[in-house]
């Protein structure tokens, strides 16, 4: 006959309650040889029938509550942005261009509906304390039994006895497979060595790139991707990016309650994200991006992690809206979500966000206005919020954060004027408002603008001339699109071609007269060059020798262009002396408007 209880752990959960020790009193005897894990989770029912009934007596304890790609060398140096945000490229050289090149562009399931009265509050975790166990912890059980009666605190008992599912196999490999083959009674982390063994299971672990070290003979601190605080105990950072981790993310991500940085970038992990992330309420970054997850990404969980200063969820396939409670984020400088199936207004509450630094939701369903209170963020360098379908006028509290350096509002439905003081942000590098329904003046002060590379306003609504002023002294400009403004009138500023390291400028479709500047063939760097649809006349004037190079796209169709074509700009289809490939005119004509027999094509 067993000398002890049909399940003597049962002493490690409820010897200290009433109703435990009750219970225990009935519990019978059993005369077999060592107790089978089915009748142990068997007799782990019955306690939690128990647990239901006496639920205000029973007081479990537990433990206090549970880089972008390394900080993506930036946010590729702290928060710079990385390429697939920050860098565009230009349209290569192709026979027939298209009407006009691409701007410059990045190269970065319904979920079921939340409860009506979620909370933001992390529940007590269930993680149970395996600090300071006794030397005689086996007496009367088995090392297996010790175990369940542990990690069932963390997963349900069926799941621990299932061997199909991440959480039975990460159970079996404990108990059977570790090499490192723990004492239980002396082993300080037994519920995060199980959790991290279940995430190595779920997520396909045997096909990563890289998991050296995972699930061997050492502790888990020198685990492949794994990092430990001073203590070498605790795990402070999970960090797997662009690693092949597939499958999802298991519940038992709870164990690692000490955590800092949990980063899964680059990978392809699906499903939704489990409740226990929740547990993670010293994280300050989560980066989930380029993954497949679904369901909310401003899920109660999330909305949980307040001390979180780098929520990073683009390009997965995340759906739902931002609720008010992304008050509770305080503390997040990096806000992406670009890329995903969030619907619905940007909440006024997100003005309390401080800290921010960087907001990335584009390619999103975002509707309505901006809040009044959007802008005026002390620290804001980034907005991203282009292919949207956000509406109204732009709040001026944004053109007041002064730190500003990329403005992308892009592609939505945006209307209004350009306010002056656009010109007190002279940081900025990145100016994008195009395709939406801006009206007015392009206001000259975006000429003190001195670090500003891409001013790109094509497709809405504006009105007036063009200021010389407005290039006369920014040298740093590459890339100007003001096509498309059929409002756009007067001459061609020849400031515009004393701009050191310009490459695009489209001015098509505007109502330009005047001549072409004589000066047009001094940039160096020029490559493309749109001024076709406009009312300009005169004659195309000659390149100087070892001029325009780099000319690529030369359109001057539909105009009142007369003369013929000069030799010199013809020569630029040499090989030999430039890259002329695209050259279109209103040669096409009889008698033709302007003579050219080295025109691509004539119209």
């Amino acid at each position: 006959m067993l000398r002890g209880m049909h399940v003597i752990l049962l002493l490690f959960a409820l010897s200290k309650t009433k109703a435990g020790s009750n219970l225990l009193n009935k519990v019978k005897l059993e005369q077999s040889g060592n107790l089978r894990r089915k009748r142990i989770l068997k007799s782990f029912k019955i306690v939690e029938e128990s647990k239901e009934k006496d639920e205000e007596e029973l007081d479990v304890k537990s433990e206090d509550h549970l880089e972008d790609l390394w900080s993506r060398a930036v946010a590729v140096s702290e928060y710079g942005i990385g390429e697939r945000f920050l860098g565009y490229s230009m349209s290569l050289p192709t026979r027939s261009p298209t009407k006009r090149p691409s701007e410059p562009t990045l190269s970065p399931v319904r979920s079921p509906n939340p409860t009506s009265n979620p909370t933001y509050t992390p529940t007590v975790s269930n993680v149970p304390t395996t600090e300071g166990p006794t030397a005689d912890c086996l007496s009367g059980t088995t090392r297996e039994e010790y175990l369940i009666g542990i990690l069932s605190q963390i997963t349900d008992p069926p799941l621990i006895n299932d061997l199909a599912t991440p959480q039975g196999k990460a159970f079996e490999w404990i108990v059977n497979g570790d090499p490192l083959d723990f004492d239980p009674c002396t082993y300080p982390t037994i519920e995060q060595r199980y959790g991290l063994a279940v995430f190595f299971y779920a997520t396909e672990g045997a096909s990563w790139t890289n998991n050296e070290q995972w699930l061997g003979a050492a502790g888990e601190c020198t685990w492949f991707g794994v990092s430990c605080g001073d203590s070498e105990i605790r795990v402070q950072r999970l960090q797997l990016p662009l690693n092949s981790v597939s499958g999802t993310m298991p519940n038992e991500v709870s164990t690692l309650y000490e955590a800092l940085r949990f980063d899964l970038f680059g990978n392809t992990i699906a499903g939704t994200l489990p409740s226990g992330l929740g547990n993670l309420t010293k994280l300050e970054l989560l980066d989930l991006e380029e993954n497949a997850f679904t369901g909310l990404i401003f899920s109660t969980e999330v909305l949980a992690l307040t001390n979180l200063l780098n929520l990073r969820g683009s390009f997965n396939k995340f759906t739902g809206s931002i609720p008010v409670e992304i008050a509770r984020l305080s503390k997040l400088e990096q806000l992406w979500f670009a890329d995903n199936f969030i619907t619905g207004s940007i909440p006024s509450e997100i003005s309390d966000l401080s800290s921010l630094e960087s907001i990335f939701g584009y390619r999103n369903t975002l509707s309505s206005t901006l809040p009044s209170a959007f802008g005026g963020f002390a620290n804001l360098t980034q907005v991203r919020l282009y292919e949207n379908r956000l509406e109204g006028t732009v709040p001026a509290d944004l053109f007041r954060s002064s730190l500003l350096e990329t403005i992308r509002l892009d592609n939505n439905e945006l209307t209004g004027t350009i306010p002056r003081i656009i010109g007190d942000l002279g940081l900025v590098e990145d100016l994008r408002l195009f395709n939406n329904r801006f009206f007015g003046s392009i206001p000259s002060e975006i000429g003190n603008l001195l670090r500003l590379e891409n001013l790109i306003l094509n497709n809405n609504f504006f009105s007036g001339t063009l200021s010389d002023s407005l290039f006369q002294t920014n040298s740093t400009l590459r890339f100007i699109d003001l096509s498309n403004n059929r409002f756009i009138s007067g001459t061609i500023p020849p400031s515009l071609f004393t701009l050191p390291f310009i490459r695009n400028i489209y001015l098509a479709n505007c109502t330009l007269t005047g001549t072409i500047p004589q000066t047009y063939s001094t940039p160096p760097n020029l490559r493309d060059l749109f001024i076709d649809g406009n009312n300009l006349e005169g004659t195309v004037p000659e390149v100087a020798p070892g001029e325009l190079t780099e000319f690529n796209e030369f359109l001057l169709q539909n105009n009142q262009i007369t003369g013929t074509m000069p030799a010199s700009v013809c020569s630029l289809r040499d090989d030999t002396i430039g890259s002329l490939e695209d050259l279109w005119s209103d040669c096409g004509s009889s008698p033709p408007e302007i003579v050219c027999e080295c025109c691509t094509r004539c119209f």
